[in-house]
Parts: structure tokens; C-alpha cells; sequence
């Protein structure tokens, strides 16, 4: 606005000054030209009078050569040529030695004359001079006349002009001054969630990465915490998404609030909400996002008695930053911390150091990675017997151990073979670059994928002979039993598409939907895969063990009907390269399954 009044007022001197240059050449200029046009006019009618009048003197007395100086009084008539000409003031007559030889005087005038002589010539010598004087004050009153009316018309024009650019000038500043506040509006609505008047998610991305360039440059503290709201999408589904943003813009006024001037805070996206807290250490920074969290706790936000605990709460994920990292990978480390916080029970504070993991000042210790390190499905079960008290799923890890024990207690059949097919899929999803969040997925999925089988009597289970149709019927249900089992487990139910979907062909003559290619979940299409791989490399009461070379081919046949072609190709390329990074004990023990 500062630069805009600067502009409007200098716009306006320069009209202005305009207005008045344009009045001053119509007032002055155009009546100045006039008198000095009509000056001049009047100086050659005089020059030429003088001539003419000495020319009538030479005619009246060239009879008379050597005494026209003494005649000239008798030729006086030659004045009543002029006598009409009112400004011809007066005319004399001198010989060549400047004597007066006649004067005549048409009127008495001493003021704005100017004179013109004329040479006497008698046989081409100057006898005398004749003289006029002649007045120009008629030039100067109608000179004055004129200059009072033009400086009237000049004052009007230059009125009328400045009056036509300052409204054009008025115009301008308002456009300037509607640009400028539509230019900020557009520039904030282009940095601020429209839900929440929070920065959004391109605003801070930049801000994250600026803080951390601050802090490389000045060697200072920076953390950053993801907050994500718990049972949101219960909350939703309940109330619907308009009250869903209610309580989006009234959890935005509690953090900017908790907030200083120098720490951002916007959403990222969804019920995820980004604090970025420059120049704190980790005491302060723990501190602050702990007051959020109980902040949050212990307000009261309509419709929250529905979720579980009858209020809304927040996961924290509160990372740091150290020399060297980059603003992408402090991010991935903060949102690391909440899926932690996630799994540990949700309305937490985990902080992630390194590739540590702690809430409340406690290591936690993650049941995947007891999983992924266990050899038998008996042995998991003990480390995680072990290790549930701290472990990052304490608050799921009874009901996952209640799963895996009823499992084991099938005769080891079923847990035998699923642990064979979490084996195989982690491998093939390893080989094709799922992330850390996939595979974590992957597992339990794989793991659990026959859970359903629990609600099928071991006499249809364990028959030896042709099951009947109505008996293939209710094994073909026990996906939809697994799914019902583990889908509302909040550790669980990202797997529960895996178990629901596992026997789904590419073909789409699969069950229990029918599924077709890409319809499939893709996880669910590793699982379908490897459990067809671990079911014929085990004996069976109705065939034996199939070899490396069988199982390959029978992938081959079945790639593009059974199979997704790419994930038989990545099993492949598995097994003609063993060099490949899957681990080693994994390797080893399917060889040992298929050999």
C-alpha cells in the first residue's frame, strides 16, 4: 500500500505539473507568438510607409534637386497620406547632415514606438532621411486581450486535462490497488489449506526445506513432528466428512495457538498436521509437542464420544535434524516415528533417532522384526511372548499372539505352511523394490493369510481323499472368515486385503469376487504366487513334494491365467541369480522346502 501511495502521489505531481505546462503555452505561448507575428508585420508596413513617403517626396520636388530642402514645406500634403493611419505617431524629414527639414506630428506619443528611416536618393546619392515613428501600443492592448483570453481558455484546458488524468490516475490506483489485493489473496490461498487457514502441503515442503538449510548454514537445532489424527476415518464415517472438517478447523486453532511466532505449523495432508521448530533442543521440542498431544486430549470436540476412549487424540512422530541430512530425508524420519507411535497404541510421542525408536524415554522393539528374524513359526511366538512389553505393537500384541498360538495348535500344518509363504513373499517383495511400509504389510498378510481356515472343522481340513463339492464350497469361504477375523484389528487391517483376496486369479476366475488382474490387491497376487509355490514344494497325503524344476514350470504355464506375469518373472530371475539380496537364511530355507 506504502509503494502504491508513493506511485498515486507521484502520478498525480506529474499531471499536475502537466496540466500547468499545457495552460502556461496555450496562456502565454500562443498570445506571445501572436504579438510577435503582428510586431514584426507591423515593423515591415512601417519600413515600407517610410520608402514609399520618401519616394513621394523625390517625385514631389525633383524638379528642384538644389533646393529641395527648402520646397519639402510646400509638398505637405504628402503627410495627408498617412494621416488616417492612426498609429503613425509622427514624420520628419532631415538632410544628410541630420538637420531637421520638417516635422509633422499626428499625435503626441512617447510610449511603444519604434522608428524607421528612409533614405532621400536624388541620381544615387542620399540627400536626407525620412523618418517615422510609428506606436505598437494597439499590439500590445490586443496582445493583453488575447493573453486574458487564452490564460482563460489555458486555465481551462489545463482544469479539464488534469481533471481527465486524475480520474484516469483515480482508476489506475484503485486497479493497482484491486491487483495487489487479489495478487495477495491469490498468493495466500496458493500457500494456505482452505479447510483448516493452515500453510499447506507445497508451502511446507519449501519451509522445510529452507529451515534445514538454515540450520546447515548457522549449525543450528531444527525438529520437525508429524501429527496424525487418530480413528479419523471412524470419526467420518460416523459423523460425515462436512463435520470431519469441523473438527479439522478447530484442531488447526488449538496448534496455532500452542505455537511461537518462529515455529510453522500447517496441514500435510488428510489428518496429518506438520510442526516445524527451529533453534529448540530435544528437552524443548519433546515438551512442546507433549502439550500439543495433551492439549489435543482434553479438549472436548463435538462427536468424539464415538471413538474409542470417547475423545479425540493425536500420534506424534518428532524427528531431528544432524549435519548432512537432507529436508526429504528429516521428513521420511518424522513420518517413520508416527507410524510408529501408530503401532505402539496410538495417542503417543515417539521420537526416532538414528534407526531407534522411543516412547517415554524406551527403546521400543518392533514384533515385525522379531518376525522377520524368527526361523520357525514356534520360535516368533516365544520372542514375542518375550519382548511384548516393550515392543511397538504392545497394545496388538496379545490378540497377534492369540492368532499365531491357534495357528501353531493346528498340528503345525497351517502355521508350518504359512510361514513358509511369508518366507517366499518376502523374498519375491524384496526382489521387487516394495518399500518398508509394503513389506511390513506383506508380512502379516502372508503370515495370517489362512487364518479363515480356523473356523474349518480338521475333519474337511485334514481329509485325505476328493473333497466334495458342498466341502470346496466352505474351504473356498475361508478368506472372508480371515478377513472378518483380523479387519477390525488396527494393526492388522492394512493386511486383511491380503488374506481376503490371496485366491483371486489374473484370469479373474478366482474367489471369493472374481477378481481380474490389476483388480487383485497387489500384495494379494505375491501371496497368491508363493502359496502356490510352498503348497507343491510340500508333501501332500494326495502327491509328493514337487521339485525347483516342476514348481518353475508349472509358474511359467500358469503366468498370465493363475499368476501375475511380472511377479512369476521377478520369482524367476530369483532363482537364476541367487547373488540376489533377499537374505540368506530366507534363501536357504526355501531350498531346502524345495529340494
Amino acid at each position: 500500500m506504502h509503494r502504491q501511495s508513493g506511485f498515486s502521489r507521484s502520478v498525480s505531481r506529474k499531471m499536475l505539473v502537466l496540466a500547468v505546462i499545457v495552460g502556461i503555452i496555450i496562456a502565454v505561448a500562443v498570445p506571445a507568438t501572436y504579438c510577435s507575428l503582428m510586431l514584426r508585420e507591423r515593423m515591415q508596413d512601417s519600413k515600407l510607409h517610410g520608402e514609399l513617403l520618401a519616394d513621394s517626396v523625390v517625385l514631389a520636388i525633383q524638379d528642384n534637386e538644389e533646393l529641395w530642402r527648402y520646397d519639402i514645406p510646400r509638398f505637405m500634403d504628402i503627410g495627408n497620406r498617412w494621416r488616417n493611419q492612426e498609429h503613425i505617431v509622427s514624420m520628419r524629414v532631415y538632410d544628410d547632415n541630420r538637420q531637421l527639414l520638417f516635422e509633422k506630428i499626428n499625435r503626441a506619443e512617447s510610449f511603444a514606438l519604434f522608428t524607421t528611416r528612409a533614405p532621400i536618393v536624388f541620381n544615387a546619392s542620399i540627400e536626407g532621411y525620412l523618418e517615422l515613428q510609428e506606436s505598437y501600443l494597439d499590439l500590445l492592448v490586443n496582445s493583453g486581450i488575447t493573453l486574458l483570453v487564452f490564460s482563460l481558455l489555458g486555465f481551462l484546458l489545463g482544469r479539464v486535462i488534469y481533471r481527465i488524468v486524475a480520474s484516469a490516475e483515480r482508476i489506475t490506483r484503485e486497479a493497482v490497488v484491486e491487483l495487489t489485493v487479489s495478487q495477495k489473496r491469490l498468493q495466500k490461498m496458493a500457500v494456505t489449506d482452505a479447510k483448516t487457514q493452515l500453510y499447506n502441503a507445497t508451502y511446507l515442503f519449501s519451509a522445510v526445506k529452507d529451515a534445514v538449510e538454515l540450520a546447515r548454514s548457522t549449525d543450528g537445532f531444527l525438529k520437525l513432528a508429524i501429527l496424525d489424527l487418530d480413528y479419523f476415518k471412524k470419526y467420518n464415517d460416523f459423523h460425515g466428512h462436512v463435520a470431519g472438517d469441523t473438527i479439522l478447523a478447530e484442531l488447526a486453532d488449538l496448534l496455532r495457538q500452542s505455537v511461537r511466532p518462529s515455529e510453522i505449523v500447517g496441514r500435510f495432508g488428510g489428518e496429518e498436521f506438520l510442526v516445524i521448530m527451529p533453534n529448540l533442543d530435544d528437552t524443548a521440542a519433546l515438551s512442546l509437542v507433549q502439550r500439543m498431544r495433551t492439549m489435543i486430549a482434553e479438549h472436548v470436540f463435538p462427536g468424539a464420544e464415538v471413538l474409542p476412549g470417547g475423545h479425540l487424540t493425536v500420534s506424534i512422530g518428532l524427528a531431528s535434524y544432524y549435519p548432512g541430512m537432507s529436508s526429504t530425508e528429516l521428513m521420511n524420519q518424522a513420518d517413520r516415528a508416527l507410524y510408529a507411535a501408530k503401532e505402539a497404541g496410538r495417542n503417543q510421542v515417539c521420537v526416532v533417532s538414528g534407526r531407534d525408536f522411543f516412547i517415554n524415554g524406551i527403546k521400543l522393539v518392533s514384533v515385525g522384526n522379531i518376525a522377520f528374524a524368527s526361523k520357525t513359526f514356534r520360535e516368533m511366538i516365544q520372542a514375542i511372548d518375550a519382548e511384548k512389553t516393550v515392543s511397538i505393537v504392545s497394545s496388538q500384541a496379545e490378540a497377534l499372539l492369540s492368532f499365531l498360538k491357534t495357528l501353531d495348535s493346528r498340528e503345525n500344518t497351517i502355521s508350518q505352511h504359512s510361514f513358509m509363504v511369508n518366507k517366499i513373499s518376502m523374498a519375491i517383495g524384496r526382489k521387487l523394490g516394495l518399500s518398508e511400509k509394503d513389506l511390513g504389510e506383506l508380512h502379516w498378510g502372508t503370515l495370517l493369510h489362512d487364518i479363515g481356515k480356523l473356523g474349518i472343522s480338521d475333519e474337511i481340513l485334514k481329509k485325505s481323499s476328493t473333497l466334495t463339492e458342498h466341502e470346496y464350497e466352505i474351504i473356498k469361504r475361508h478368506p472372508i472368515v480371515g478377513f472378518e477375523l483380523i479387519k477390525h484389528n488396527d494393526y492388522l487391517s492394512s493386511a486383511a486385503k491380503i488374506v481376503l483376496c490371496h485366491h483371486e486369479r489374473w484370469d479373474g476366475k478366482g474367489y471369493p469376487h472374481g477378481m481380474k488382474g490389476a483388480q487383485t490387491p497387489f500384495m494379494a497376487r505375491i501371496c497368491c504366487v508363493a502359496d502356490t509355490i510352498a503348497a507343491m514344494a510340500e508333501d501332500r497325503p494326495y502327491r509328493p513334494a514337487s521339485t525347483m524344476e516342476q514348481i518353475l514350470a508349472e509358474l511359467k504355464r500358469q503366468a498370465s491365467t493363475q499368476f501375475d506375469p511380472e511377479i512369476v518373472e521377478a520369482f524367476v530371475v530369483m532363482q537364476t541369480q541367487p547373488s540376489h539380496f533377499y537374505a540368506a537364511y530366507e534363501r536357504t530355507l526355501a531350498q531346502q522346502a524345495f529340494n
